[in-house]
C-alpha cells in the first residue's frame, strides 16, 4: 500500500517534525488528545530507521493485483476521515473481494479501533458471530 513520498521523506529528513505532525494526520480531528498524545510518544520512543523502514516496506507491498482472489468472507473497516488510507481503498478492496463486508465508521481516522473502539468491537463481533 504505497505511502505517500512527503511522508517517507519527513521521516527520512526531519523525524522530530514528522513525530508532531503525524498524530494529527493519523487520527480524526474529534479525537480524544490523549490518543494523540501516546501516538507521539509511541513515534517518539521509535528509532527513525524502525519507522522509516517499516513505512518503506509498507510503499513496496501492493498486492492490489490478487486481491480478487480472495475466497473467504472478509471484513473490511474504514474510518471516515482516515487520510493515511483513504476510505475509497477500502470500498476498491471490497470491489474485488466476492465475501467482503464493508464498514466505515464515522469520525474516526486511521486508528478506528481506538478512536471508536465500542462500534469496532461490535462490527467485528457481528461479523465473527455470522460467520
Amino acid at each position: 500500500m504505497s505511502v505517500a513520498r512527503e511522508t517517507l521523506l519527513a521521516v527520512r529528513d526531519n523525524y522530530g517534525v514528522f513525530c508532531d505532525v503525524a498524530p494529527s494526520r493519523a487520527f480524526a480531528e474529534s479525537s480524544p488528545v490523549i490518543l494523540k498524545a501516546k501516538f507521539k510518544e509511541g513515534l517518539q520512543s521509535t528509532k527513525q530507521k524502525v519507522a522509516y523502514d517499516d513505512l518503506l516496506a509498507c510503499n513496496v507491498f501492493d498486492i492490489s493485483n490478487k486481491v480478487s482472489k480472495i475466497n473467504v468472507p472478509t471484513l473490511i473497516i474504514s474510518g471516515s476521515e482516515d487520510i493515511l488510507t483513504l476510505p475509497r481503498r477500502s470500498e476498491y478492496l471490497d470491489h474485488q473481494i466476492f465475501d467482503s463486508e464493508l464498514h466505515i465508521i464515522e469520525g474516526a481516522g486511521h486508528f478506528v479501533m481506538q478512536e471508536k473502539p465500542d462500534e469496532f468491537n461490535a462490527i467485528v463481533s457481528d461479523f465473527i458471530n455470522n460467520l
